[in-house]
């Protein structure tokens, strides 16, 4: 019916600690040291300075001089059919119990060589440790003197390869229980055409589809730009042609 789950390698909590000890041997305890240095009352300058410095040592563990390399199989057959990569935070971080929407950081279009990859799964997990999302886990009653649950995803990305019009692709979020009231039985779809950042992060308009069984209520937004893949690493934002903007960007088919 057109709906493509792209093919996805995960990277375990495991893997990933065991590559970082080899830099920083001690990893586990300079946590624990440094959260309580921050329990400590240090003031806002001096605890953005700590975790900063906490979340370079990180990005380097994954620098040139200590790539993590990643399944070959994987990006051979990526390659194969030209597609896109992405390297996304998962792991404990969209739950009833532990929601923290733009905490982590998800690197898109990422060069389909090891040294790419291990500096954009660094600056992930980097982003575990930043203030933003140990605050939204505290938040939600999570133990931050805990070090977090750090396994990456690395992922197909939705995204057109050229310039057109035609065929332009469609991404979003589909939330298992509807966010606002909580419906039971009642999903929720948001989705835009192209790449999903903008749906992720709410920056650009998207449209929203319930769905309750056969049942199907859309709410189709206008939508005048889209993200796509540059033409070599990175995201743009470009204009949507008129008929993308006032179409739905899920088709009764699909939903059906």
């Amino acid at each position: 019916k057109g709906v493509h789950v792209p093919d996805f390698l995960g990277i375990s909590h495991n893997e990933v600690l065991s590559h970082i000890e080899k830099s920083i041997p001690d990893f586990s305890t300079r946590w624990i040291n440094v959260v309580n240095k921050l329990q400590q009352g240090s003031s806002k300058e001096e605890t953005i300075k700590i975790i900063n410095n906490f979340q370079k040592e990180i990005e380097k563990a994954f620098s040139s001089d200590h790539l993590f390399l990643v399944n070959k199989e994987f990006l051979q057959n990526l390659k194969a059919k030209n597609g896109l990569l992405i390297v996304r935070s998962t792991g404990r971080e969209d739950s009833l119990q532990l929601a923290n929407p733009g905490g982590n950081t998800s690197i898109a279009h990422v060069a389909l060589d090891h040294k790419a990859i291990s500096k954009a799964i660094g600056e992930v997990i980097s982003s575990y440790f930043s203030l933003k999302s140990l605050q939204q886990r505290k938040a939600c009653g999570d133990n931050i003197l805990e070090a977090p649950f750090i396994p990456v995803l690395l992922q197909e990305m939705v995204g057109e390869r050229e310039s057109t019009e035609e065929n332009v692709p469609t991404s979003g979020v589909l939330y298992t229980t509807e966010g606002a009231l909580y419906t039971q039985g009642v999903s929720q779809i948001s989705a835009a055409f192209g790449h999903a950042e903008g749906v992720v992060t709410g920056t650009q308009a998207s449209d929203l589809f319930y769905v309750q069984g056969d049942f199907v209520h859309g709410i189709i937004q206008n939508k005048p730009t889209r993200i796509r893949p540059t033409r070599n690493t990175g995201l743009e934002t470009v204009p949507n042609a008129v008929h993308l903007q006032q179409n739905a960007s899920l088709s009764k088919q699909i939903l059906d």
